[in-house]
C-alpha cells in the first residue's frame, strides 16, 4: 500500500446514523487520467439526453465491493487480505449506457464482464466475509455511475466503445463533512501477477 491519501468529495443524501467506531468502506477500481476523461465525456453526452446531475469528474469509478459500516478494528485485516491478493490486471471495454429507472441513475456498463474482473471480486468478497463483513450475495454486474437524479433514459444504449486497462485497485473510506460526502483511499494494491493462481 503507498502512503498517499486521495481525497475525492460528492453531495450527501440523507442516511442512516452510522455506528461509532466504524467506516463505510468499499473497494474499487480507479480510472486513470485518460480513462476518467473518456467517462466525463461520456457523462457530459448523456447528460445532455437524460438530465439529472453528473458524478463529478474525479468521483468516478467502478466498485468491486461495497463493505458497508466497517469496524474500525477490522480494517487492518481487511487491508492485509486485500494485499495479499496476486492478480492479473483487468482489461475492460465499456460499450454500454443503462438507465435504472428505480434509482434514477445513468452507468456506463459493459456487455462482457472479464473473468479476471470477476474474479477479483469474488476473491475481495471471500475475504471480507472471512472477516465478519457482510457484501452482496447477487452476481457482480460492472458498471459505473455518471448520472444520478435522471429523468429519463439515453437516446441510445450503445457507444464508442472506452477501453481500460486496470493495473491496480483501491479501498476507499467514504465520510461525511459539510454535507458532502469525501472518498479517501487508504489501501491501493498493484495488479501484476500473470494470472489468477488456484
Amino acid at each position: 500500500m503507498e502512503g498517499r491519501e486521495n481525497r475525492r468529495v460528492r453531495r450527501l443524501a440523507p442516511g442512516p446514523p452510522r455506528a461509532r467506531g466504524s467506516a463505510r468502506l468499499f473497494f474499487a477500481l480507479w480510472p486513470d487520467d485518460a480513462t476518467r476523461a473518456a467517462l466525463a465525456d461520456l457523462s457530459r453526452t448523456v447528460h445532455e439526453q437524460c438530465g439529472g446531475r453528473r458524478v463529478q469528474e474525479h468521483n468516478i469509478h467502478l466498485t468491486l465491493v461495497f463493505l458497508g459500516d466497517v469496524r474500525a478494528d477490522l480494517v487492518p485485516a481487511l487491508q492485509h487480505m486485500a494485499g495479499a491478493m496476486q492478480g492479473p490486471p483487468v482489461d475492460l471495454v465499456l460499450n454500454t449506457a443503462e438507465y435504472w429507472r428505480h434509482n434514477r441513475v445513468v452507468c456506463a456498463g459493459t456487455k462482457l464482464c472479464p473473468s479476471a474482473l470477476r474474479e477479483l471480486c469474488l476473491r475481495l468478497g471471500a475475504g471480507a466475509r472471512d472477516l465478519g463483513i457482510r457484501t452482496e450475495a447477487r452476481d457482480y454486474v460492472p458498471h459505473i455511475t455518471l448520472l444520478r437524479k435522471a429523468v429519463r433514459a439515453p437516446a441510445q444504449r450503445d457507444f464508442s466503445e472506452i477501453a481500460w486497462h486496470a493495473s491496480e485497485f483501491v479501498l476507499i473510506r467514504s465520510a461525511p463533512r459539510q454535507g458532502v460526502v469525501a472518498y479517501e483511499t487508504i489501501g491501493r494494491w498493484a495488479l501484476a501477477a500473470p494470472e489468477w493462481s488456484p
